[in-house]
């Protein structure tokens, strides 16, 4: 499933290039802060500071300043495994999969102006008054 989450970017780790055996991975971590507010009272509490992690391509992309307003789009993923001790374990990990400005996303958000749909509808009329009358 995938989420967005709005806040400032409040600390990027920069990117970071892992050589592998299928070649290059490039990699970038950064940290979002966002306003927690309870939805029912309108109280607002200590911002939440996630860590988002980009993979791959989407790295090119990443131009924003610490203190920009951006939206990311993000998905959760977790693994399990076992400790030492035997017992189950968790992590998780939030994996950005785009980063926008507060105000790009605000301009994609709205309807784009209906535009007249030309085509159909003219190629239409042009036939029909190119063609001559039938006389029946």
């Amino acid at each position: 499933m995938i989420y967005d989450a709005k806040g400032v970017l409040y600390k990027d780790y920069g990117e970071e290039v892992i050589n592998t055996a299928k070649g290059e991975l490039h990699k970038r971590r950064f940290i979002l802060e966002m306003e927690r507010k309870n939805i029912s009272t309108g109280q607002v509490f200590e911002p939440t500071y996630p860590e988002f992690e980009l993979i791959g391509e989407p790295c090119k992309y990443f131009c924003y300043k610490v203190g920009q307003q951006i939206v990311v789009r993000f998905e959760p993923q977790g693994k399990s495994y076992t400790s030492k001790t035997g017992d189950e374990k968790f992590f998780t990990k939030l994996v950005a999969l785009r980063v926008d400005s507060e105000a790009v996303n605000a301009e994609t958000t709205q309807p784009a102006p209906a535009q007249p749909v030309q085509g159909s509808f003219d190629a239409l009329r042009q036939a029909k008054d190119t063609q001559s009358e039938l006389p029946f």
